[in-house]
């Protein structure tokens, strides 16, 4: 009898672990490559959601080996327009996810949980960089978004009273800024125009390109701006410098080593007032 249970005992150990290799807990295999008609479908959905639009920017592509895996991109919108992002995912794909983030990193709007072919749509309401996620929420494989813009909805004017006109400072911080580029990044070439701020922090962008090394020059009024603090996050969020100045200028220097968008925040740790930032390249 006590051989037998325990003949019993080890047989049912063995079918249940036997089961778990299947189902739920079945391994999805991606592919290496992406099928292909993966761009086509993602831009079929996108045409035919706008029909008058005009396809912009390159295919967006991603890969998800798991559920929940996601890829993050970054786009350039325009105010008062509207953009269609078409997707589409191979076999693998069951249900899929976007996720969109104005230039300040605030979220948006999302489509969650949708089929792994369709079209995710907004509509601009200023210029700059937002952020684009793709995401597989149930399986696993490639996928691609394609992007299309239409004109926007017409804004109503509304005719407010005039702001109170604050005193410009008198200081010239463009000036400020060209001459510490000229002391410390002797050959380099302002890159963009002069960027203002007056908020406690503002949060920019900025391509980097490999090889290329940049400075980044900052200056707010003397006398109001105590402390200007500078960092900067490489296409990855990894952040790769900071200068916590003592002084109401600042600056870091920073040589690409993979190209892509790259954050920078200005920080006015102490004081309050109007400053500037200017990128340079060499």
């Amino acid at each position: 009898m006590k051989l037998r249970a325990e003949l019993f005992l080890i047989s049912s150990l063995f079918f249940t672990t036997s089961g778990l290799g299947c189902g739920d807990h079945e391994q999805i295999i991606v592919s290496p490559s992406p099928p292909a008609d993966l761009e086509l479908r993602a831009d079929t959905e996108a045409h035919a959601a706008a029909r008058d639009g005009e396809r912009i920017g390159e295919v967006l592509r991603g890969v998800a080996r798991r559920s929940d895996g996601n890829t993050d991109w970054r786009v350039q919108l325009e105010e008062g327009t509207c953009y269609w992002f078409g997707y589409a995912g191979d076999a693998g794909v069951e249900k899929f996810s976007m996720y969109i983030w104005d230039p300040k990193d605030h979220r948006l709007d999302s489509a969650r949980g949708r089929p792994p072919q369709g079209v995710f749509t907004h509509c601009a309401e200023q210029s700059g960089i937002y952020r684009l996620q793709g995401k597989v929420a149930d399986g696993a494989g490639h996928y691609a978004v394609v992007v299309y813009k239409t004109k926007g909805p017409e804004k109503k004017v509304v005719v407010a009273p005039a702001p109170t006109v604050e005193k410009k400072s008198d200081v010239d911080l463009a000036a400020i800024i060209e001459k510490k580029a000229a002391q410390s990044a002797v050959g380099a070439k302002r890159s963009g125009d002069f960027v203002d701020g007056t908020a406690e922090t503002s949060e920019l962008y900025t391509a980097m390109e490999a090889g290329k090394c940049y400075w980044i020059i900052g200056a707010g009024e003397p006398g109001k701006v105590k402390k200007l603090f500078l960092y900067l996050w490489d296409p990855k969020s990894h952040r790769v410098t900071e200068n916590k100045s003592e002084s109401e200028t600042t600056m870091v220097g920073h040589c690409a080593k993979e190209s892509g968008m790259y954050k920078y925040q200005l920080k006015v740790d102490s004081g309050s007032g109007a400053y500037k930032a200017a990128i340079y390249v060499k």
